[in-house]
Order: C-alpha cells, then structure tokens, then sequence
C-alpha cells in the first residue's frame, strides 16, 4: 500500500509540474503559478511581521500599521488574480468582509465633522487590511502543503513570542527593576514616562512593573496570552496528529513548546486566556469523546492522544483553581470582570448614540471618556471585547456583518470539516511559505538594521533562534504528510485555536491589535479554506485552453487595485511627507534656525491636513517664541492662535488634546501675567471637563485655573475633583497622587521648567470650603 501510494503521489507530482510548466509558457512574465507562490510566501511574511512588531489598540490608530496595510491589500490583488475560482458560498464570506471595511469607511464619512479624520483613517486600513486577510488566507490554505506549513510556522511563532516572555520575566524585568531603584526619573525618562513628583503615572508604572506580567513583544500581558493560546492549542493537537510520524527529538522539542507556552499563558496573569483554554479543551474532550466513542475499534490514535492531553489540562486548570482559589488572581476575578462590564456600558452608550454608524474608527479612546462612569478609571483604547468594539464603531450593521461573516465561516467549518480528500491544485508546495519565512527574517535583521529599526536584539535574537530550530524539526519527518488521513484533523485543530482565541477576545481585547488579529485569522482560514470550483483534474484543461475573460474577478482585481492606490494617497503619503518635515523641524531647531524650523512644521501640517500633532508642536513652538523678547511676538502669538483654532478643529472631540492646548495658555500665563490666557485656558480645560466628566485630573486643573480668576465655580469644581478621585477606591487616583499646573505667575528662577505638584496642596485651601460657596 505505501509503496502504490508513493508511485501514485510521484505522477501526480510530475503531472503538475508539466502543468505548471505549460502556465508558465503560455505566461512568461507572471503565470497563475507565480502568484500563487507569491500569495503564500507574502502570507508567511505577514505572520512573522507581526510576531516582532504586534502593534497595539493605540499604535494602529496612529498609523504604525501602514505599510502592513499596504501588502495586504497588494498580496489580495494577486491572490484573487492568482488562485482558481472559488465557490459561491467562499464568494459571500469575501463579499460580505470586504462589505464590512466598506461601512467602516461610510461610518468614517459620516463622523468626519466630529472626528479626528487621521486616527480614523488609521484604523480604517486596517479593517481593509483584515479583509484583505480573509480573501488571502482562505486561498493559500486551501491546500494542504502551504496550510500545513502555516500551522507549524505558526507554532513556532507562538513559541518565539513565548521565549521573548521568558527572557523579559527573567531578565528584563529583575534589570528594570534594578535600574529604576537606582536612578527613578532616568529610568522613565529613557521609556519616554514624562511624570513629575509621585504621580499617578509612576504608580501605574511601578505597578506593572513589579506585580504585572510580561507583554513579549505586545503592549499588554492580555493580547500576547491571547495570541499563546492559539499555538498552544495547536502545539497539542499537532502532536496528537503527528505522533506516530515524529521521531523522539522531534516529539521533546514537541512537548518543550507546549511547556513553555502554557507555563507562560499563566505567567501573563491573563484569566480570560485560562478561562478560554478551559473552555476549548473541555469542549475537545466532550466533542472527541462523543464522536468517536473511546470504546470503538474506529477510534483514530490523534484522537486518543487529543482527548487524553485535553483532559489532562481541565483537571490541571481545575486542581490549580482549588489549590490556588484563595490567591488574589482568584480573588480579583469578580472586580475584573466588573471593569469590563464598564467599559461594555460605554459601548452601549456610544450605540445608542449613533446606532446606524457608530462613532467611526479610531475614535474609541477618546469617545470613551464622555461615556466612561466615575468608578472607572482607566483611559481605555478599546472595549477589551471585539464584537461591542465592532458594534461602537461601525454601528450594528458593522457588528451584523462581522458575526454574518464568522457564522458563515463556522457553517462552512462544519459542513467541510470532515472531508477527507484534500484539494490538490498547481502549487500545492513548501517553495512559497519557506521563500516568506526567508524573506521576512532578511527584512527584520538586514533592513532593520540599515533603518535602524531593529527589534530588542539579545531576546529577539534568542526567541528567533530557538523558533527556528522548533520549525526545521517539525517540517523535517521522515514520512511523508498523508493528505488523506491527516487533512480533516488539521483543520480541526486549527478550529480549535481559533475557538480558543475568539473566546478570550470576548473579554480581553480588540480586533484591531494586529499580533492577535493575523494568527486568529489565519488559523480560521486553515481551518475553512476556500473550495476551488476547478480541481486538480480539470487544472491541466483550463491551462491549455484559453478561457473566456471573467468579468466578475477582473472587476475585483481592479477594484483592489484602486483600493490600494487610495489607501496610499490617503493612509501612507502624506503621513511620511509629514513625518519628513517633521524630522526637518527637529533638525533646524537644534542649531537655532527658527524660520526654517517654524517652516518645516507648517509644511508637515499641510501635508497631512487630517492630523493634529504637527499642530499641537506648532503651538508649543509659537508659544515658546512668543515668550522671548523680540520684535516679532505679535506675528508669534497671531501663528499661535491660527494654529490652535485648527489643532482643535482637528481634535475634534479629544479631551486629552483640549488640555493640552489650555496647558499652553497656562503656561503663557505663568510667565506674563496675561489674564487674557488665564481666560482662554478656562475655557480650553471647561472643554476638557465637558468630554471627559469623569477625569479628576481635568476638574482638578479647571478648579486651580478658576480659583486664580476669583470665579465662584472654584470650590465646586474642586469638590468634584475630590468625588471624583475617590470614585472605584483607586489610590492612584487620589489628589494627592494628581499632577497639575499651579496657576500663577511663577518667580524668575522657576520659569525655565515649570513644574507640575500635586492637586491635594494647590487645591487645599478650596476644599476647606463649603461647596458652591466662595
């Protein structure tokens, strides 16, 4: 039997090299065959890209995703172009997420006048990048060799990922550690931390420091347990899979990775992930056990092995929740879940607000805070919960169309899951995902390194090394992958993972975190690839007769195309012309060269019209001008103005932004006097106060700003700062720990660095009185 199988599997083989062959003959420059194994290589760069560089809620809205964006819109391109006709129900699932990002885009339009256009246009891409993955993904693992290469470079990612924790829990942190016991105020300022005095900050910061877990390479403990559990999940059922064909090393490495990841997904502290990994694995074992009934002479030995290692994690997870049920993770449960419904009950509010189209992407953070409750005290960039953070941004027709999307996916999961023939089809090889493996790690170590954009190296280099070798050995087996027996299972496996993510995104993070969103879907495309209308029998027809022309994929290829160059007029150019000047400013303002300086910041304003952060530096530039004593103040103060009218109107709605240019009148007043900006900079923080009712910080500052302008409204706003500070029992919160501004002309030697103190001191005098009295 084996030997009759080999033979078969070598025709096959040669057949479909004289196939390819012939595509590539009747198309010199870039046949079927080549896109096909650029699709797939351009998918396994995307999965490594975003192991080193996860990009969190934040990073994405402010466009560190752009060029990520843009590959994945171009590889669509080609793998619509590329790949056969796919059914008409894998039509719908692309129809209907590609429908999705364009009601982000409408939801967008529809905001403009109260967004801020630049952040929304930011998250947007990547809704048009998330379709885009679908329409990609589902292609290229549609058949065997490829997908089942993705599921092994996605173990070893997850590995890698892993092993960064490793090495930042136990020897990244006990150095930061030591460092900031050291030199404090060194130690944040080389983090980029502005905090003055014992602020709330610092004890946010030496907080996590000291009792959070690690973040890998993401931004929070939550997002890398959410993307672990996947390749755990995998890592289990692939050894189930394979066991029979690993040898014993291959099965050590094996069983290590699934050590390391598991131990590591509890070190994160994450209960979500727990709760999900107990959930799917429990769900494993109910669903193995009754489909196959253990007792059968049909039972299959991946089952066995499925069930037992599923089984053996419940009881784990179960014996650690009696052993450890009294410790403060156990304890701390309830008060976490109760954050969540919080920040569930700001989503709801912004629904109700605008039910049809939401609040528009990228605006979530700053829309929080006209809907966040007092007990709450965290500044928030999404709702910990990806459908309410679909449902707060596009409105319900976006959350509809996201569930319609995952609901057709699961009905076509379990309509196709148990086939057992494999579609073979022309390119069905390892070339196309080991050329991306290849091309991604010479972008990240050589091109990083000439740009200068090279990840932490010491633990980078360490989790690289070690996921290699976990990749080489599992892809290198002595027996040959067997396309009828093993394909229905890794699709299930895959389904598996994706199941576990999906339940520990429903309370632990959003859709939006790149590191998350491309290993979830990309273990749900392994596990519902598309069906090709042409199989491997009809592929050696359709590759020597010429075709009729096929208006409905043509229309979409170009339809891409244009999607593509829009995104780049939009989401890519102008945001790096800005960023040029920018760097221009930075430049002439070091050696002294105003005018150029002042110039280089207007043209970077102008060059990208949506965003407000050359603004926000024009106005700190103007103000600082217009405090040196020069003959040109007026035409100084006249920028600043003009540049402040259009930093707000391109805010729109950010509070944060809104104190920021108050914190600049005040300053102005600091060191003249002027009651004019004394005025203004009530009006900028009564605004801030008015977005964010919920903000001590804010209330606090308006209060001190009031009181220096004798207006009776003082002491109430500063009662309300003081509610509000106790509001959840956080002790950050606290006056005490509540950093702002003294409003008052300050003395000579303390004008070059005005210093923020505490609330509590600069507000002690308001607070001994009765409210609403002066």
């Amino acid at each position: 039997m084996a030997k009759n199988r080999r033979i078969v599997n070598e025709q096959r083989s040669s057949r479909e090299h004289e196939i390819a062959a012939r595509q590539t003959k009747a198309s010199p420059l870039f046949s079927r065959l080549t896109g096909v194994h650029v699709a797939a290589a351009l998918m396994a760069v995307m999965v490594v890209y975003v192991a080193y560089w996860t990009h969190d809620s934040i990073e994405v809205p402010a466009g560190a995703a752009r060029y990520l964006v843009t590959l994945m819109i171009i590889t669509a391109a080609i793998a619509v172009s590329s790949y056969e006709k796919v059914s008409a129900l894998d039509s719908v699932v692309d129809a209907i997420a590609w429908g999705l990002a364009g009601w982000m885009a409408l939801s967008l339009v529809v905001n403009s006048t109260h967004a801020n256009v630049r952040l929304g246009i930011n998250e947007l891409g990547w809704w048009i990048a998330t379709a885009s993955l679908i329409s990609i993904s589902r292609r290229v693992t549609a058949m065997p060799v490829p997908a089942s290469l993705l599921l092994r470079l996605l173990m070893a990612v997850t590995l890698g990922v892993a092993i960064y924790g490793w090495h930042q829990l136990l020897v990244g942190f006990p150095e930061m550690i030591r460092q900031y016991e050291q030199n404090p105020e060194a130690t944040l300022r080389q983090l980029g931390i502005q905090s003055q005095g014992n602020s709330a900050m610092r004890i946010v910061f030496e907080n996590r420091l000291r009792d959070g877990g690690p973040t890998g390479t993401f931004a929070l403990a939550n997002s890398m347990a959410a993307m672990l559990i996947g390749g755990f999940v995998a890592m289990i059922g692939w050894l189930a899979i394979a066991y029979r064909r690993l040898s014993r090393v291959q099965i050590t490495v094996l069983v290590f990775g699934i050590a390391v990841v598991g131990v590591m997904v509890l070190a994160t502290r994450s209960r979500t992930a727990v709760v999900a990994l107990f959930c799917v694995t429990t769900y494993m074992v109910i669903v193995n056990l009754r489909v196959s009934r253990w007792a059968e002479q049909s039972v299959t030995p991946w089952r066995k092995w499925f069930v037992g290692a599923a089984s053996v994690f419940v009881v784990l997870v179960a014996g650690v929740a009696y052993r450890f049920g009294s410790s403060e993770w156990i304890q701390e449960a309830p008060a976490s879940l109760l954050f969540r419904l919080r920040y569930w009950a700001a989503c709801w509010g912004m629904f109700l607000e605008s039910p049809w189209f939401g609040i528009g992407p990228g605006q979530f953070k700053s829309a929080y805070e006209s809907f966040r409750v007092a007990e709450a005290s965290e500044q928030i960039a999404d709702p910990h919960q990806f459908v309410l953070q679909t449902l707060a941004a596009g409105g319900l027709s976006a959350m509809l169309l996201l569930l319609a999307c995952i609901g057709l996916m699961f009905c076509i999961y379990r309509q196709r899951t148990g086939v057992a023939t494999a579609q073979r089809m022309i390119g069905d090889d390892a070339s196309g995902v080991t050329v991306g493996i290849w091309l991604s790690l010479i972008g990240v170590w050589v091109l990083g390194a000439m740009l200068g954009q090279l990840p932490t190296v010491e633990p980078a280099i360490l989790a690289t090394t070690i996921a290699g070798v976990f990749y080489g050995l599992q892809c290198h087996s002595s027996k040959e992958f067997d396309l009828q027996a093993d394909w229905p299972s890794v699709k299930k496996i895959a389904g598996y993972a994706a199941f576990a993510i999906g339940i520990d995104l429903l309370a632990s993070g959003g859709i939006t975190v790149p590191g998350v969103s491309v290993i979830a879907w990309t273990f749900l495309a392994i596990a519902v690839p598309v069906s090709f209308q042409t199989m491997l029998a009809d592929s050696e027809n359709s590759a020597m007769k010429r075709s009729t022309f096929d208006w409905p994929r043509t229309a979409t290829i170009v339809s891409l195309v244009l999607i593509a160059v829009a995104w780049y007029a939009v989401g890519v150019l102008p945001v790096e012309k800005s960023k040029e000047q920018q760097n221009r400013f930075a430049w002439a303002w070091g050696r002294g060269q105003i005018d150029t300086a002042t110039r280089s910041l207007e043209q970077a304003a102008q060059a990208d019209r949506w965003d407000v952060t050359p603004l926000l530096s024009l106005v700190d530039v103007y103000r600082t001008l217009a405090l040196s004593e020069s003959p040109r103040r007026a035409e100084w103060l006249s920028k600043w103005l003009a540049a402040e009218s259009e930093a707000a109107k391109r805010a729109s709605r950010d509070p944060v932004m809104m104190r920021q240019l108050g914190d600049q009148r005040l300053l102005y007043y600091q060191r003249t006097a002027d009651r004019n900006m004394l005025d203004a900079a009530s009006l900028w923080y009564a605004k801030s106060l008015e977005l964010s009712p919920s903000h001590e910080a804010y209330a606090a500052q308006w209060a001190e700003v009031l009181r220096e302008l004798g207006d009776p409204r003082a002491a109430e706003i500063a009662h309300r700062a003081e509610r509000l500070s106790h509001a959840g029992g956080y002790y950050e919160r606290l006056l005490n720990f509540t950093m702002i501004y003294e409003a008052k002309p300050l003395k000579a030697q303390t004008m070059s660095v005005p210093a923020m103190v505490d609330a509590r001191s600069v507000l002690a005098e308001l607070l001994s009185r009765p409210r609403g009295l002066e």
